[in-house]
């Protein structure tokens, strides 16, 4: 295909991109944890292509991949599970792409288990997301594509450099081994033209044009340590490879470089409309975007929030910034935009679809949950000297009921619809293994600065690594589908103090007479079990008199008559064990 004809092609495929632009800030949650892999800008009225997982943990992990396209607010128009491979236990999507000219959708995936490979998942769906024909990705094991606009898709296996292209029908037309000729080993592909696919190695970038059956390699440059790549507007290419930024022509020659270490380390590049963006990390490891200008300068630094918001793509627009990733309950140490997968580290989370705009502001929801409170009305706690793989040392059952959280709208609008949710880390089974809980909590109306209590229900664990405190940690998101302005305060947790044996608690305890004048006698129903702090307090909560009784005692007598006249109250204290008696000095 001549130069001209590659360039209209190009500019056929960006005028049909042009998107509307809104503020995003959407909190997608399905299932206990929900992991964002993929964003896709799509020519459908603005609307994005969102690809990831959900599911859960529960003694074998089951992660359905799963797909959605949300509309230029970010509102769901479908979503549907992709599980049509024969299993599907750690399902993660790999690569969107679309043919605006065939108005289809190719989805990649990955389907494995966590203890084995099997290969992958092919889609072609139409706009609705409905099926046209899907296969396994067979001999791909964990597969990237990208569509071939009119003629169908190219697959290759990401680290290695075979790809195959297959047709609109679904079937292989040419396989090619770009690794046994080039040593490929494949980081990315993009469409670049309607015959012409960018296959980024770690060490090389290759042009290459697929027609009538076969293929040719159009232009080859090396550059080492390639991490992502993106079309500019002008049909130039621009590469992410290790600490560099680099614009090439159409012949892949240097046009521009620019070096970013002085920033962090950056693994995704994003492009359009004569800007691109670069995210990554500080050396302080904060998220962050750059923008930078169509000679690849650096006009600005995007803060992309705190390690509670961990991004996993980006796609450029012509205002601003559009990020997906993962809210998450806590910080994460897996570096973003390069390992995609947080299936050993996430503790749970919603996918986040958020943008910002050319100033670097993020789209705010003005919703803010706090979460100041998590009680329990009654907890055993079981212990088994056997072992616990892989911890060893014995394991511990938990049981808790009447459990409770007290959250409180610190926004500045009213909150109808939140989620809570808790985790714990088991033995392992074949593979790791968590157990999730979350609840759905609809008809709210909490308004700006009000706080209620939420009933969460009662919590059964699996058998868990024997500690010396068990801890039960619940934290809330999704307020209305929102994603929470900030994640510093929406956790609170409870510790336990775990013993082998079972811990002694008090009986009834019974005062006399109340309201006293010389002395104050406490009685227990049953002599004491364990050694009794006694404490008087004053009704502003300080301590005026302390006592410890010993085992085996029934009763004992306090003089007060030294004390003035008002009320009073006596903490009496049994391990963690504490009951507060008020009583009154005549």
């Amino acid at each position: 295909m001549n130069i001209l004809r590659f360039f209209l092609c190009l500019l056929g495929i960006s005028l049909l991109q042009t998107l509307p632009s809104q503020p995003l800030n959407r909190s997608l949650h399905r299932q206990p944890i929900n992991l964002g892999d993929k964003l896709l800008a799509t020519t459908i009225n603005g609307a994005w292509l969102i690809g990831g997982s959900t599911g859960q943990y529960m003694g074998y992990p089951s992660f359905r991949p799963w797909l959605a396209l949300a509309d230029a607010s970010g509102n769901l128009v479908w979503e549907r599970y992709l599980d049509d491979a024969e299993a599907v236990e750690l399902g993660q999507i790999n690569s969107l792409s679309e043919d605006p000219l065939a108005d289809v959708f190719y989805v990649v995936g990955s389907v494995s288990g966590c203890d084995y490979l099997i290969p992958g998942a092919l889609y072609m769906l139409d706009k609705n997301g409905q099926t046209l024909w899907y296969k396994p990705s067979d001999p791909f094991y964990n597969p990237i594509g990208t569509a071939l606009p009119l003629q169908g898709l190219l697959v290759g296996e990401k680290g290695l450099g075979a790809v195959e292209w297959h047709s609109m029908s679904g079937n292989v037309v040419v396989p090619v081994d770009f690794g046994a000729e080039f040593g490929l080993q494949l980081v990315e592909m993009i469409t670049a033209g309607i015959n012409t696919a960018a296959l980024l190695g770690r060490n090389q970038l290759l042009l290459t044009q697929w027609a009538d059956g076969e293929v040719q390699m159009a232009s080859r440059i090396q550059l080492e340590g390639g991490r992502s790549i993106s079309l500019a507007s002008s049909g130039r290419l621009v590469v992410l490879a290790e600490e560099k930024v680099y614009l090439l022509d159409d012949s892949l020659s240097v046009l521009k470089e620019q070096n970013l270490s002085a920033y962090g380390s950056f693994g995704k590049v994003s492009c359009r409309d004569n800007r691109c963006y670069v995210a990554g990390q500080t050396p302080e490891g904060r998220y962050i975007a750059l923008n930078l200008d169509a000679e690849l300068n650096v006009l600005q630094t995007i803060a992309m929030g705190s390690g509670y918001n961990f991004p996993t793509d980006i796609a450029a627009r012509e205002t601003g910034l559009v990020a997906l990733g993962n809210a998450l309950p806590q910080p994460t140490e897996t570096a973003p935009f390069v390992n995609q997968s947080l299936f050993s580290t996430s503790k749970g989370s919603d996918i986040f679809l958020l943008s910002w705009d050319e100033s670097g502001n993020p789209a705010a929801s003005q919703r803010d949950i706090v979460v100041e409170r998590v009680a329990v009305g009654q907890r055993e706690v079981g212990i088994t000297p056997e072992g616990c793989l892989p911890f060893g040392g014995g394991y511990m059952q938990g049981n808790f009921s009447g459990v409770e959280v007290e959250v409180r709208n610190q926004g500045n609008v009213p909150i109808d619809r939140i989620e809570l949710n808790t985790v714990f880390v088991p033995c392992w089974f074949i593979c790791y293994t968590q157990q999730n809980f979350s609840r759905t909590f609809d008809g709210l109306s909490l308004m700006p600065g009000e706080s209620t209590t939420l009933n969460f229900g009662d919590i059964q664990t699996f058998p868990l690594p024997l500690q010396n405190t068990l801890e039960l940690c619940i934290w809330a998101s999704g307020p209305d589908g929102w994603l929470d302005d900030d994640f510093s305060d929406n956790n609170a947790c409870l510790s336990l103090v775990v013993s082998e044996k079972e811990e002694p608690v008090l009986g009834g305890i019974h005062l006399f007479p109340n309201p006293a004048s010389d002395f104050l006698e406490i009685r227990f129903d049953t002599p004491l079990a364990a050694v009794v702090e006694l404490k008087v307090l004053n009704a502003l909560g300080q301590c005026l008199y302390r006592e410890a009784l010993s085992p085996g005692q029934s009763a004992v007598r306090l003089p007060v008559e030294q004390l003035p006249a008002g009320l009073y109250y006596l903490a009496v204290q049994m391990g963690q064990d504490l009951k507060t008696l008020p009583w009154a000095k005549r």
